[in-house]
């Protein structure tokens, strides 16, 4: 495509995307997002550290909230996003390592695997800054142990696709 203005006005009611959910209370179902929830998530991510020298890993599906609510932030502030084609552990480690990420969204269960790498204490994962998780529950101890070991903040998110984040913790 050309680099000129195609001249399509684009307002904060506008659609920006529809999510589905898995139907964990109910029948799955689209979500439509409009491009000011959306709009209004990037500039509340900048509490979080979201800026042009963010390097996000993603390693969860594209087409997931969970993994959204981390990309358009990062993107919408001229951050870098290395995306995994699927979770390993050591591979996510090295990825942190070598690309100096800075900020990712992983599941409990990713937290999980990584905190019981053998060779997690191997790597250098000095550059992180802001680990966010969401998606299922989160054990104490699990949350003890991140905190004690892996670099940076960890931001919990409880919500709903339909609503957004209800409680951070």
């Amino acid at each position: 495509a050309g680099d000129e203005d195609p001249g399509i006005a684009i307002g904060l009611d506008d659609h920006f995307n529809i999510i589905y959910s898995s139907g964990t209370t109910g029948v799955p179902k689209g979500i439509l997002h409009s491009n000011g929830v959306r709009t209004q998530l990037c500039h509340a991510f900048v509490e979080y550290g979201f800026g042009p020298d963010t390097v996000t890993a993603l390693s969860t599906p594209l087409y997931s909230n969970t993994t959204i609510v981390t990309l358009l932030p990062t993107l919408a502030h001229g951050g870098t996003v290395v995306l995994m084609r699927r979770f390993d552990v050591e591979a996510f480690l090295a990825l942190v390592e070598a690309e100096k990420v800075t900020h990712t969204m992983l599941v409990p269960v990713q937290y999980q695997r990584i905190m019981a790498e053998h060779r997690f204490s191997d790597f250098d994962l000095t550059s992180m800054r802001l680990k966010l998780s969401t998606s299922a529950p989160f054990r104490a101890a699990l949350k003890r142990d991140v905190l004690d070991r892996f670099p940076g903040r960890l931001v919990e998110f409880y919500g709903l696709t339909e609503g957004g984040g209800a409680t951070v913790l």
